[in-house]
């Protein structure tokens, strides 16, 4: 078996640059992008590396070890990130006319996201998991890239505060890019600090509301019973 035509992740993301103190407003909303799209990339090139070696292994018919780290992977950050997202930059649009249709259409994108990483975790012949990958990993650089082209530039135009609303959200930010404010442990807690089993910021009490639909009584897209 070749190895597939998984897309690759692009150039190497630029270090996140840090915030300045007493940053205006447009450096720190740029500030914020910037990190949003360095952790996007780096999320990005971890998911696209995790599925070659799903379908080297494949090559060498031991696919089992490959295709579990990979499913962890996604557990472990990649669905967190989502269900992060939904929980603010959604929310932060879904009431916005020039937003709303593109968050909805991401929200989607996360069941079937949500759906692909399961498929990958179900699958046990070497074709199916080497289908499974390679589909994840094909899907996931896709919906980066409409975040990052698209709906974040989107959000900036109708003038949601990205900074503001992702403030010390390393969920989304990745560890370089957030900052924590002073109400910014009034949730859960956070696992930030052993940096190994990811992130709790996205559990805090203060982010802009519960993961849009909520408040109509739909469940969110990510963390769905499977």
């Amino acid at each position: 078996m070749t190895t597939p035509p998984v897309p690759t992740a692009g150039p190497a993301a630029s270090p996140t640059p840090q915030p300045v103190s007493g940053a205006s407003a447009p450096e720190r909303q740029e500030h914020t992008l910037t990190a949003i799209r360095a952790h996007h990339q780096a999320l990005g090139e971890a998911v696209v590396e995790g599925a070659l070696s799903v379908w080297e292994s494949v090559d060498r018919l031991t696919p089992g070890s490959h295709q579990s780290e990979l499913v962890a992977l996604c557990e472990r950050e990649v669905l967190p990130h989502a269900a992060a997202e939904e929980r603010t930059l959604y929310r932060a649009g879904i009431d916005l006319p020039a937003v709303a249709p593109m968050i909805r259409a991401m929200l989607a994108e996360h069941t079937t996201l949500r759906d692909a990483v399961d498929r990958l975790a179900a699958a046990h012949s070497p074709g199916r998991i080497a289908g499974a990958a390679g589909a994840l990993g094909a899907l996931f650089l896709s919906h980066l890239d409409k975040e990052n082209d698209i709906l974040l530039p989107a959000l900036v135009d109708a003038g949601v505060d990205l900074a503001a609303v992702l403030d010390g959200m390393h969920e989304i930010l990745g560890p370089a890019g957030a900052s924590h404010g002073p109400t910014h442990h009034t949730g859960s807690g956070c696992g930030c600090a052993d940096g190994a089993d990811g992130c709790g910021c996205g559990n805090r009490a203060d982010t802009v509301g519960d993961p849009v639909g909520a408040d109509r009584g739909e469940e969110p897209a990510v963390g769905r019973d499977r």
